[in-house]
């Protein structure tokens, strides 16, 4: 304090102490006098010494209601411009005005909303706001730490502080020592962050579709190598790394040297086959390419005949060449609802590779095949009752020992990348041409992924079909534009056809893993419950195992029953907790998924059939071959289907009438009558 406010202070007290000495009736009187508020006023309103007075005077009676308004008062007309400080700091801000008491609701969330949109790192995606977040992840050991870019959504309280980063909040009120109407900030009001954070779109918010740390390849052959955000695009392109140019033009003998190069990484890996070679190669530029095909692109299944052979490390290769670090997973779970609460994270969080590690059992799920095929996706966002539709870019991948498929779509949607080694323990091997992998493909990371790019930028500007190639293997069913960028590439650098890789019944993981059992499991069931007519009720199946099960509780010696269709159970059926049985229902919803189907070796094949008995379906084993005369269910006896003279559903049939099944379920015409 200087000596003027010193001065000033002094004086005041010396007023105090005579005004405490005051009869109290007369102390309000001394304190209005015009040294005593010419003195007062000239201390700021907020400061201490001001409140410090304003106590004592209070504390010796004086009414301060009226003392304070007068002090105001002359406050006013020694310092004019103290009523205008409000006004000028509110006008001297360089940000948006957003005045709250002179517009609409709908006008100031508007303008709220132009405002965030200015700001950096603030976009739109999937109708929520959200930002790039530079998340640091540090592995165990390892002392440096990865800078992995995520998407994150932006929430009421971080909307709330950038509204205050982007505008100016603030409402006109009434100085209470001027009387003049002044601009004063304000707080951003609860209802304006809430109607803005529900909007489902943002006129001026950039769309965000995908953070990309490396360049982008489209379907015209062009590429984004030049940090930012691009708006045509929107793709935001935020490398930590430099990457070489992509040659404008790249020759054949480009894309094939650029193969050679990649393959040389992997040069020491025993694939099964060059198909699955190749298929190895389409894993790693099936990401690269993401932005230059559209649909959909196959499940990547990393497969070996034994654990230790290395199928790894080739996903770590191409997480390496791709991200520079190793790509997200998941694990296997036979809880759809949980699997789709996973697949919504990872799309959310706009991961471009996902690994589903260390399949052990029978793999496949509807859900997982729908997103391979549409790569769409709905689901209900946590926390929330909003479930808006999701664009799905991730590739998949999978990982396992001797992978089988239980679902027949899950198999024809993957492309098994097969390793086949005669080594007792693959994984003492040595001799290798690049002893630490790692190091080598991340030091070369850089050329290595411009060598991909080569490839597919020398295959695009041809502008041929994929169709057209040497090698060409026909098209893959769902994956058409796929077909022709990626598998095209594989084919122009000269190599074996990728789809060679593709699961099939004839694999080792065949998708028919479990139905072998079921039908063998379920003619068992027929010939033993019902030997003359061979066809049984899910009912009297499940009835025959209940009360198996209880004899073995009581005798240790008595036989398990019906062992294929358990095992069959235990594998078409993964959500069922172990060592229980299904119930009839459950059971007979089993035999009707796979009703009709020829199951088993050509030639020699059987399949589920059923008829309908007084509501109910009577299940049975036919055998083929079933070239001939395709065998029908015996139907309702309101169908309309042409009849034989006894009923039969064959109108050529000659056998005899049977009050059982009322008609012929022969496969061909039986001389001696009916089966029945």
């Amino acid at each position: 304090m200087n000596t003027a406010e010193n001065i000033t202070t002094d004086r005041l007290d010396e007023l105090v102490l005579v005004i405490a000495g005051l009869p109290k009736s007369d102390r309000t009187r001394a304190a209005i006098d015009d040294e005593m508020i010419d003195l007062a006023a000239r201390f700021p309103k907020d400061s201490i010494d001001f409140a410090r007075l304003k106590a004592s005077l209070q504390g010796l009676g004086v009414k301060v209601a009226d003392w304070v308004q007068l002090v105001r008062r002359r406050r006013s007309e020694l310092f004019p411009e103290l009523g205008k400080m409000g006004r000028q700091s509110v006008e001297q801000d360089d940000r948006p005005k957003i005045i709250i008491n002179r517009s609409e609701e709908f006008e100031i969330n508007e303008q709220a909303s132009a405002a965030i949109a200015a700001l950096p790192n603030v976009y739109q995606r999937f109708g929520a706001l959200v930002r790039v977040v530079n998340a640091k992840r540090r592995r165990p050991g390892i002392a440096q730490e990865q800078v992995v870019p995520e998407i994150r959504s932006i929430t009421q309280p971080l909307l709330r502080e950038l509204f205050t980063r982007a505008a100016c909040w603030c409402e006109a009120q009434q100085d209470r020592e001027s009387g003049c109407s002044v601009l004063v900030r304000v707080h951003p009001p609860d209802w304006s962050v809430k109607a803005v954070h529900d909007w489902a779109t943002w006129p001026k918010v950039n769309h965000l579709h995908h953070v990309s740390e490396v360049p982008v390849i489209f379907a015209d052959g062009t590429v984004v190598s030049t940090p930012g955000y691009d708006r045509r695009t929107g793709i935001l392109y935020s490398p930590y790394m430099n990457f070489p140019d992509v040659p404008e033009a790249p020759t054949q003998e480009d894309v094939k040297a650029a193969a050679e190069q990649i393959l040389d990484a992997v040069c020491d890996f025993p694939f099964e086959t060059e198909e699955r070679r190749s298929a190895w190669l389409a894993a790693l530029l099936t990401p690269i390419a993401r932005w230059a095909f559209e649909g959909q692109n196959p499940l990547f299944v990393l497969d070996a005949n034994q654990s230790g052979s290395g199928k790894g490390l080739l996903l770590k290769v191409i997480s390496w060449i791709v991200l520079g670090r190793e790509m997200d997973f998941l694990t296997p779970t036979h809880d759809e609802e949980e699997e789709r609460k996973r697949i919504t994270s990872k799309i959310l969080k706009g991961e471009m590779m996902v690994l589903i590690d260390n399949i052990d059992k029978p793999f496949g799920s509807a859900t997982l095949e729908g997103l391979l095929t549409t790569g769409v996706w709905s689901d209900r966002l946590l926390g929330s009752n909003n479930a808006p539709t999701l664009n799905a870019w991730i590739t998949w991948y999978g990982s396992g020992n001797n992978v089988q498929f239980k679902r027949e779509d899950t198999r024809r949607r993957s492309c098994v990348i097969r390793l086949m080694t005669n080594e007792t323990r693959p994984e003492e091997r040595n001799g290798f041409k690049y002893p630490n992998l790692q190091r080598h493909v991340l030091t070369h990371r850089a050329e290595l992924f411009v060598a991909a790019l080569t490839m597919l930028r020398g295959w695009i500007l041809t502008g041929k079909r994929a169709a057209e190639l040497p090698g060409w293997g026909g098209a893959w069913g769902s994956f058409d534009d796929w077909d022709q960028v990626v598998r095209g590439t594989v084919l122009y650098a000269g190599l074996a056809d990728p789809i060679g890789a593709k699961a099939t019944k004839d694999e080792l993981g065949t998708a028919n893993s479990g139905l072998q059992e079921l039908v063998d499991g379920l003619e068992e069931a027929c010939a033993q419950l019902d030997p003359k007519r061979k066809e049984v009720r899910a009912s009297e199946v499940l009835d025959a195992l209940v009360e198996n099960d209880e004899w073995r509780r009581s005798e240790r010696n008595v036989p398990v029953r019906f062992k294929k269709l358990r095992e069959a159970i235990s594998i078409l059926l993964p959500t069922l907790q172990q060592g229980r049985l299904p119930n009839q229902n459950q059971l007979g919803s089993l035999f009707g998924r796979y009703r009709g189907k020829p199951i088993g070796p050509e030639g020699n094949e059987k399949r589920i059939m059923a008829r309908t008995l007084n509501g109910n379906n009577v299940w049975r084993v036919d055998r083929g071959p079933f070239a001939d005369v395709e065998r029908e269910a015996i139907q309702e006896e309101d169908t309309h289907a042409p009849r034989g003279p006894h009923g039969c559903l064959r109108p050529d049939c000659d056998c005899r009438p049977c009050s059982l099944c009322r008609g012929c379920t022969a496969l061909t015409p039986l001389q001696g009558g009916c089966t029945c």
